[in-house]
């Protein structure tokens, strides 16, 4: 028999964003391996399948163990059974091909190998963040960079267009311990504010892993990152410091005419695109992230459930 892999993805929230796609995969296969960040999703995938294993003892917390070393050796379990014959289906957290390095590795071992091999895309806190915040990524665009990265290779920022950094609660942490450094956070706080004003608006958001329980929303003056309540689930959005318009001459270029443009391309629609209207100011009636410390701090404890 030959050995086969499937990368599937949970969603965000707990069971209910797991397909029906992903299901199958998990119930028929040989061997189900699964990184998650919540007890109910674990027991679930569990029932449906009882050869299903935790990967999160590879990153050994404690032991200052690089994070790429706990992704090979996630990589190396996953392929053993493969090798073996048999039909593997590995389930992360979210989509399993946004920042998800064993996945992707896995897979393109897996088919170097000569295996049949593949990914089920899932719901990512990146499509959470578009409904929770009511914006849309084509309009005018979005910058999106893990927050560790974007510092190392220093990136061009249009300020025109939303830019959005992932994972800024570990920014610097190459390890295995996804602790929040004031240090780091505080450098990343300066490189931004070489781009935006200190009183532009940001937001901090964190998708929510359970129905009953409101996301994350905060907005801050972006002066005052570094003493915000961020952990390693906290996402930055930064909405546009000016509008993005449309250039005439690659207008003509195109043919197009800039009359004949949507509303919002030329800025006079009900809304300011990549400016946020799923939220409200916080000094105004109808804020809705009034726990939102209480809510982040749940969140980060269930994360951390084994």
């Amino acid at each position: 028999m030959n050995g086969k892999l499937t990368v599937v993805g949970t969603g965000m929230t707990a069971i209910s964003q797991l397909t029906r796609e992903a299901e199958h995969c998990l119930f028929n296969a040989d061997k189900v391996f699964y990184l998650l960040t919540d007890p109910h999703t674990e027991s679930y995938i569990k029932q449906l399948n009882a050869t299903a294993e935790c990967l999160k003892r590879h990153y050994e917390h404690g032991t200052g163990k690089p994070r790429l070393w706990a992704y090979q050796d996630m990589v190396d379990t996953l392929l053993a059974p493969v090798r073996g014959g048999q039909d593997v289906c590995a389930a992360f957290y979210g989509h399993p091909g946004v920042f998800v390095y064993p996945s992707h590795e896995a897979i393109v071992q897996a088919r170097r190998e000569g295996y049949e091999a593949k990914m089920l895309p899932g719901i990512s806190a990146e499509d959470m963040m578009v409904a929770d915040l009511g914006i849309d990524p084509a309009l005018p665009g979005l910058q999106t960079y893990e927050a560790t990265g974007f510092v190392l290779l220093k990136p061009a920022i249009d300020s025109r267009i939303p830019l959005v950094l992932w994972q800024i609660g570990v920014v610097g942490s190459l390890t295995s311990q996804a602790r929040t450094s004031q240090r780091n956070l505080d450098a990343l706080g300066e490189i931004l504010l070489r781009t935006y004003p200190q009183e532009h608006e940001a937001i901090l958001y964190q998708a929510s892993a359970y129905e009953n329980i409101a996301p994350v929303l905060h907005v801050f003056a972006l002066r005052d990152l570094a003493r915000q309540d961020i952990n390693a689930l906290s996402t930055l959005y930064i909405p546009p410091l000016q509008h993005a318009d449309p250039d005439p001459c690659r207008a003509e270029l195109l043919g197009v005419r800039l009359c004949e443009l949507s509303v919002t391309q030329r800025r006079s629609g009900a809304r300011i695109p990549g400016r946020a209207y799923g939220i409200t100011h916080p000094e105004r009636a109808g804020w809705v992230s009034t726990s939102a410390t209480a809510c982040a701090s749940r969140q980060f404890e269930l994360a951390q459930t084994e």
